[in-house]
């Protein structure tokens, strides 16, 4: 039974990267520190979003919530608000 729950949890984890996180370091301007440091950057927030998967799982789920989720991290991770 756990082998199910954590192979579901990855799968969620993997697809929360491609489908929310991927396009958001995107989206970040050319010359950025988070620009410069992808690998620090990409492994915290890879390292958060594994344990926050049930958390957002609505916006993996739903167009709306998605794009408010991005634009909303996108400016906390540019310091803007």
């Amino acid at each position: 039974m756990s082998e199910i729950i954590i192979s579901m949890w990855l799968a969620a984890w993997i697809i929360q990267l491609c489908r929310i996180y991927y396009p958001i370091f995107r989206r970040v301007p050319h010359g950025h520190i988070v620009r410069k440091q992808w690998i620090l950057c990409s492994t915290i927030v890879a390292v958060f979003a594994i344990l926050l998967v049930p958390f957002s799982i609505p916006a993996m789920l739903s167009e709306k919530h998605k794009i408010r989720y991005q634009n909303g991290f996108l400016k906390g991770l540019l310091g803007e608000d």
